[in-house]
């Protein structure tokens, strides 16, 4: 059962930053939903919550001063990456970006458009190693993140139980347009 005063506590803006922190270990995820929303959370704390709620992330007042003061940081790209209300045009732009996290997390992403998960197997993430002679685990993590998108299609799952990757095979299996 939700208790009142901790969803009370974690919802209000003048609530302090220890008493936030100790809320985003909340066992009910409204409570911790509502430390991702308060103004007043650290950004550490929002960083933690990002991959569970990453919407209440960007919806988060302070958030657009975030954007503001420092649009490059790792924190607001990877928060965009993450969020479901991000433009199809940002995320192609982080598509771009040589962060193997926010490429995760752009490949996770249900908003993400079909051409740029075909982008990512087909002609390999942008980052610093060479993709024909990269390490199966540097590219499992955004892989896998291919094949739980729901966005994924059948003929690229496919492609993805071909490249060898022993560790996606669950996820392939688990995602609704898998033949």
């Amino acid at each position: 059962m939700l208790d009142d005063n901790d969803f009370a506590l974690a919802s209000a803006v003048d609530t302090s930053v220890v008493v936030l922190e100790e809320l985003s270990l909340h066992p009910q995820p409204e409570v911790r939903h509502a430390v991702a929303r308060n103004p007043n959370t650290p950004t550490e704390v929002l960083l933690k919550l990002g991959k569970e709620f990453p919407d209440a992330i960007t919806a988060n007042p302070i958030f657009n001063l975030l954007l503001l003061e420092n649009p490059e940081s790792h924190f607001v790209r990877l928060s965009l990456a993450r969020s479901t209300t991000t433009s199809e045009s940002a995320i192609a732009q982080l598509s771009k970006i040589e962060d193997e996290e926010i490429l995760c997390a752009v490949a996770g992403n249900p908003k993400t458009p079909l051409h740029i998960l075909e982008r990512f197997v087909v002609e390999g993430p942008p980052l610093f190693f060479d993709y024909e002679t990269a390490d199966e685990s540097a590219l499992d993590g955004l892989f896998t993140a291919i094949a739980q998108n729901p966005n994924t299609s059948e003929l690229l799952l496919l492609q993805l139980d071909e490249s060898g990757i022993s560790n996606i095979e669950m996820a392939i299996a688990e995602n609704p347009n898998a033949p």
